[in-house]
């Protein structure tokens, strides 16, 4: 594997992402890329006195977990944001507050108040806490993060999935809390909105010279927004029943709403005229037919292309668990026709990204060497 790597590297730098992962899950098994985490888990796990920091590259904001945990557990927390002097002296008076009485505290962009973290971990130590205090921190990684408060840390990262299957799996997964058994029609809903969320968030790594033209903030909170309406008005529709007509759905109206709700994010009105298409494409009342089909791919649409040329058909079916075993079987990496996009698009992407993972190996390297060095000196010091 490493060899083919090298090779790779040498003549086909566009499939050195690819070839990369590959190696990784020889080395590593393939549950490695797969890992989940459990934040409800890891509440239960922690001490009060240990922060619960959620790590994500910029633009991507991580604490609508909390929200959505809080939701669940139907938990007390009280939010601030960081930025200016008023969030430093309410982030206080919430932690003070919530250690007395047992309740949460999520405290949004620390990285935004790094003097404030330096004396937090002491803070904490000097509290004595109630059992059921827990305190999330979310920030963009950053130098400026200090180390020791990592360390005391129960440290989250987080990241976009990466691909399609990925992200519809993340998302399908997040429904664990909602009714998708009655009407059946509802689970179909679910996944073609999986589905439309994926190839949303997806197009953000072409952007802005493919996919879309800003790099706008789409993350899980507006997916939960999405599934919320169709919960409500298919809900109205069905009235209890088991089953409601395909065409009895109210299309239009859910349709505006799913666009509304990504929309408010994006500024640019061809942006916002191609995330309708999008959402007029994908939820529509054929996508309960049988072997309707959800990309056309870069071939006309023929039902009896091969998978590279981008053609996908929705599966049959009613049920959660057969239309997770169907994601499970989509390409690891989608054909850029999932997403709209020309043919050529993945591997103008990928050139990209196999630069940057080389550059960035390189920059471990030289670390690692460093570390070793002072290491092998520290050692032969008399």
């Amino acid at each position: 594997h490493l060899r083919s790597l090298l090779l790779v590297k040498l003549f086909r730098i566009d499939r050195f992402v690819p070839a990369a992962e590959k190696f990784v899950t020889a080395a590593f098994g393939k549950g490695l890329l797969d890992a989940k985490d459990d934040l409800k888990e890891v509440v239960a796990q922690v001490l009060p006195v240990t922060p619960i920091a959620l790590c994500s590259s910029p633009g991507f904001d991580a604490s609508y977990k909390v929200d959505i945990l809080v939701e669940r557990q139907q938990a007390q927390c009280s939010s601030i944001a960081m930025g200016s002097t008023e969030g430093l002296a309410s982030a206080d008076k919430a932690i003070s507050n919530a250690a007395a009485t047992g309740s949460w505290v999520l405290v949004k962009n620390v990285h935004l108040a790094p003097s404030w973290l330096q004396s937090l971990e002491k803070r904490l130590n000097a509290l004595k806490p109630h059992a059921d205090f827990r305190l999330f921190l979310s920030m963009e990684s950053s130098l400026k993060i200090p180390v020791n408060l990592l360390r005391a840390s129960r440290v989250l990262m987080y990241e976009q999935p990466a691909g399609v299957r990925a992200n519809m799996k993340d998302s399908l997964s997040s429904l664990s809390g909602r009714r998708t058994d009655q009407p059946v029609e509802k689970a179909r809903l679910y996944l073609l909105l999986s589905f439309l969320h994926a190839v949303v968030q997806e197009r953000l790594r072409y952007a802005p010279t493919l996919g879309w033209k800003g790099f706008w903030e789409f993350n899980d909170s507006d997916y939960e927004c999405a599934a919320f309406i169709i919960d409500t008005w298919i809900d109205a529709v069905a009235q209890g029943r088991s089953n409601i007509a395909p065409l009895k759905i109210p299309w239009d109206l859910i349709r505006t709403l799913i666009t509304e709700t990504y929309g408010g994010k994006i500024d640019d009105e061809s942006d916002f005229e191609q995330l309708r298409r999008l959402v007029n494409n994908f939820l529509i009342p054929e996508a309960y037919d049988d072997d309707h089909v959800l990309v056309q791919g870069h071939q006309g649409g023929d039902p009896n292309a091969s998978d590279e040329d981008g053609v996908l058909t929705v599966p049959g079916g009613t049920g959660m668990k057969g239309f997770m075993e169907w994601v499970n079987q989509l390409p690891e990496r989608e054909p850029p026709a999932y997403l709209g996009l020309p043919a050529n698009a993945e591997k103008l992407l990928l050139v990209g990204q196999g630069k940057n993972m080389i550059a960035n190996l390189a920059k471990i390297t030289d670390i690692l060497e460093e570390g070793e060095q002072l290491m092998a000196e520290t050692e032969t010091a008399p």
